[in-house]
């Protein structure tokens, strides 16, 4: 289900014409949602990620350390346009003032089921 939505969001905001994808600034912190981002075609726009995103391994991005462990400023610092995430390990302060920033922030419930 998180792939269905994080679909629709990219290319609902991609058709928005929020930003050109040179232009788009993606922070990426859940190594599931790295690498959906990158097979939907956004990889060159992710400018930073968590510790979990290992793939794909030419990856350009900063790593921030670990979601449990990060903090809003080393975020902010990139300056990025759209920051994604899931509520697994997620600090609640974080998560309040990442969407307090007014930079579209989507924490998405990560489900887990035999149907996937």
């Amino acid at each position: 289900m998180i792939c269905v939505r994080l679909i629709c969001l990219l290319v609902f905001w991609g058709a928005l014409g929020q930003k050109s994808p040179e232009k788009q600034r993606i922070v990426t912190l859940n190594g599931a949602i790295t690498e959906m981002v990158c097979i939907l075609g956004f990889q060159s726009s992710i400018v930073g990620t968590d510790v979990t995103s290992t793939f794909p391994a030419d990856l350009q991005a900063k790593d921030l350390g670990h979601v449990r462990s990060l903090s809003v400023e080393s975020v902010m610092a990139l300056k990025p346009t759209l920051i994604l995430a899931t509520e697994k390990d997620m600090n609640p302060d974080l998560t309040a003032r990442l969407k307090a920033s007014g930079i579209p922030t989507h924490i998405f419930k990560q489900e887990y089921s035999i149907s996937g």
